[in-house]
């Protein structure tokens, strides 16, 4: 975590203590929750703006059991449940980012998406179609069939 602190220094990072994270084996979420808490007990509290994001439920009983991460955020900020259309926002800046174009009808396609997924599966939806992708411009194909989003986004 350290070099991720230092790439982030003078910014904010953002830590997500999604799904994944808390379905990690007890040992390995501890080893990253120590990690964390001795890098915040250690930085200057004014160089970087450090953002945990995750569940209410899980968020809560981590910083109700982990008395030295809960004094390194200064606010608690509970956000609005994600929604399609959310997601598609979030999921076509990641494959803008990752130098794709994303037109209006395929954002409008993306707005499919399970909010359930959360950040977490727009993001890896994101990228898988960049991976399968063999050209930077998505086109919208039949939606309305049986293929998986994933699937029936194809790039032009």
């Amino acid at each position: 975590l350290a070099d991720v602190f230092r790439r982030a220094a003078g910014g904010l990072l953002l830590l997500e203590a999604g799904p994944a994270f808390v379905a990690r084996p007890d040992a390995e979420r501890d080893a990253v929750l120590d990690a964390l808490a001795a890098e915040t007990a250690t930085r200057d509290p004014y160089d970087t703006v450090l953002v945990l994001s995750g569940s209410a439920p899980s968020l809560g009983g981590l910083l109700r059991t982990r008395a030295d991460l809960a004094g390194a955020f200064a606010e608690y900020l509970r956000l609005p449940a994600w929604t399609g259309t959310g997601l598609a926002e979030l999921t076509r800046r990641r494959l803008t980012a990752q130098g794709f174009e994303v037109p209006d009808d395929v954002v409008a396609a993306l707005a499919a998406q399970d909010p359930a997924q959360g950040a977490y599966g727009a993001h890896r939806l994101a990228d898988r179609i960049a991976a399968r992708a063999g050209a930077p411009v998505l086109v919208a194909a039949d939606l309305t069939g049986e293929l998986p989003l994933g699937e029936a986004l194809v790039a032009r």
